[in-house]
């Protein structure tokens, strides 16, 4: 008695592939949990599907209930925000919530003063600016240029509603991220709901 070779969803015997054949062919394909040769089309079993299925959504749902504190707890102490140049952008180092991050947001609360340091990390010109939500930047806005590597300047900014963005004056393109300013009730969110 001959056994059918397993084919795929392009009737392709798997064995008898070329490269550019073993390829997923099918949107659907490429996000199975596919088991090709166990003939079961998730590859796990309906139980096991459905636990990752609903501990992905617990997640989610839990996720989205917590969201303003768990932000508050990040950011709530925070007074100092440390920026570094590098080659495509800002890096963060402080506050911790944002280290190594490439151009991160910055949450500030309203009302608050905030002291945001930049340092040269690759020896060109760089100066922060930060804007509104039309793209204006004003004199209290800005710091001086610092062009040689390791020097730091600091603005010293109280957050308003109406800051959106950071970037850098001399490369505004790669080196900008958002600014999102929260008001204190922004902290807790009521569960009783």
């Amino acid at each position: 008695m001959r056994t059918a070779l397993l084919t795929d969803p392009i009737g392709v015997p798997r064995r008898n592939r070329t490269p550019s054949q073993r390829l997923p062919t099918r949107f659907e394909e490429r996000l199975s949990f596919a088991d090709p040769f166990s003939g079961n089309r998730f590859g796990c079993g309906r139980r096991t599907l459905l636990g990752i299925l609903a501990a992905v959504g617990g997640t989610a749902a839990l996720g989205g209930c917590t969201e303003p504190a768990a932000v508050y707890d990040a950011w709530g102490g925070v007074e100092e925000i440390v920026l570094e140049s590098d080659v495509d952008g800002w890096r963060g180092l402080e506050p911790g919530a944002i280290a190594g991050e490439r151009n991160p947001t910055l949450v500030l609360y309203e009302g608050r003063e905030y002291g945001i340091t930049v340092r040269n990390g690759n020896g060109e010109p760089h100066a922060l600016v930060l804007r509104d939500g039309d793209g204006a930047i004003t004199e209290r806005q800005l710091t001086e240029s610092i062009e040689t590597r390791g020097e730091t300047r600091t603005l010293r900014v109280r957050a308003d509603l109406g800051l959106a963005e950071y970037a850098c004056g001399a490369h505004p393109d790669p080196m900008a991220g958002r600014i999102e300013v929260r008001t204190e009730n922004d902290t807790d969110v009521d569960h009783d709901e």
